[in-house]
């Protein structure tokens, strides 16, 4: 197989893999969606929440245009550890630990939502536990599709997806978009963002939207519910929403996409602020969930954000922060993006895994559109994971697993 590269020094790659890249491209794809008026609960957008939408973008273009200036000089990425015969194992006993996740839910979630059981993803697996497997098994993931497109075989690429196959099967699927936002951004990185790949992508996240109204439509019949409508009504789709032709899976890629921001509107409107003190703030919009929760007294959570309808509860990475500390609380996650991405561009700069780091720092900074990901388990698990690796990179070599930096020129394609 072709090698797509094993630096992280084109211009491309820059580009494709940067997080304030990918909450920029984002942020404006959700700004524009909104526009479209096909749900009439949906308040106006304020003077207010446009400026500092469109400030947090420029900000984040110009620290991605300056990012070639500050790491401007080619390094080569170290031969990865991993080999066929790791994979394969490792596969066989992240799919060991799956297995006594399902005899623990009473069966594979996805048989078990077809099948109209009540079934929620937020109360499957076991407990701490699940925590570890879901990190473990996402990365790695993103790691071995990263060494494929290295140019590291085929066997890669496989393990890779049969490990994605976890969130389907899971019915998890803001992983399994989180994981595909990752693999897009390591493919286009690798290979350029040409009209081919692009094409490709698209055709990959069509077949997406397909899926997810499939899903949502399967899991409304389930339930008793007339997939064809409830979804509509439950949106308030406007007549701008031509349903005969389009059907029902636009309208929730719709909803998905757009609510989070018409939910921070509803607070900016009307001023809906609890002024938590700085402490409260922190365990909340900073600290990981599964840490942030057991330090939090049970009554903050008592009240929440207003939203637009109950059904469309979350709030976009700022609507939680304004409800708690008002701009302040935007700004300061902001902020926190801003040092998250730098710590981790510098700590994993050099390393084998800095293109799956990275991928999924990016996938994460994408979905801040939804909400704030960066204390979510499903971002940070599989960021502890990538450090762990690091860690275990560092002791087995006893040097620092890095690379010296090396010239371009001296970069060849693999066969």
């Amino acid at each position: 197989m072709k090698s797509f590269g094993a630096t992280h020094s084109t211009r491309s790659f820059w580009l494709a893999t940067s997080p304030l890249w990918a909450y920029a491209l984002c942020f404006f794809s959700v700004f524009v969606c909104y526009q479209l008026k096909w749900s009439t609960i949906y308040p106006q957008l304020s003077p207010a929440v446009v400026v500092f939408v469109f400030l947090t973008l420029i900000a984040s273009l110009i620290i991605v245009g300056s990012e070639r200036l500050i790491w401007r000089t080619p390094v080569a990425l170290p031969d990865s550890w991993w080999t066929g015969s790791r994979v394969k194992w490792a596969t066989i006993l992240i799919y060991a630990a799956t297995l006594a996740e399902w005899v623990h839910a009473g069966g594979i979630p996805l048989e078990l939502v077809l099948s109209g059981a009540d079934y929620d993803y937020s109360s499957f697996g076991i407990p701490t536990f699940h925590v570890v497997v879901f990190g473990v098994y996402w990365f790695l993931s993103i790691h071995w599709f990263s060494l494929w497109l290295r140019g590291y075989g085929r066997n890669f690429a496989f393990y890779s997806l049969t490990l994605l196959a976890i969130d389907v099967l899971t019915v998890n699927r803001g992983a399994l978009l989180q994981a595909l936002i990752a693999f897009a951004i390591l493919y286009v990185a690798r290979t350029g963002a040409g009209l081919k790949a692009l094409l490709k992508i698209a055709g990959i996240f069509a077949g997406v939207v397909l899926l997810f109204g499939y899903i949502g439509d399967a899991r409304m019949s389930a339930s008793g519910f007339d997939p064809e409508t409830t979804i509509l009504v439950v949106g308030s789709a406007s007549d701008d929403y031509n349903a005969d032709a389009l059907g029902t899976g636009p309208f929730w890629i719709y909803l998905y996409a757009s609510s989070p921001l018409g939910n921070w509107q509803l607070n900016v409107s009307e001023a809906t602020t609890v002024h938590a003190d700085a402490w409260t703030f922190i365990r909340l919009e900073m600290l990981p969930d599964f840490i942030g929760k057991r330090l939090t007294d049970p009554s903050v959570f008592e009240t929440s954000p207003a939203l637009v309808s109950s059904a469309l509860n979350v709030t976009s990475a700022y609507g939680r922060a304004f409800y708690l500390m008002g701009w302040s609380g935007c700004v300061t996650v902001f902020l926190y993006l801003l040092a998250y991405y730098l710590l981790t561009r510098v700590m994993f700069g050099r390393t084998e895994y800095f293109d799956s780091a990275i991928a999924t720092m990016a996938a994460g900074a994408s979905l801040m559109t939804f909400s704030n990901t960066l204390v979510f388990s499903g971002f940070v698990a599989p960021m502890i994971v990538a450090i762990v690796f690091r860690a275990i990179c560092r002791i087995r070599r006893r040097t620092p697993c890095k690379t010296n930096e090396v010239g371009a020129a001296s970069l060849g394609q693999l066969e």
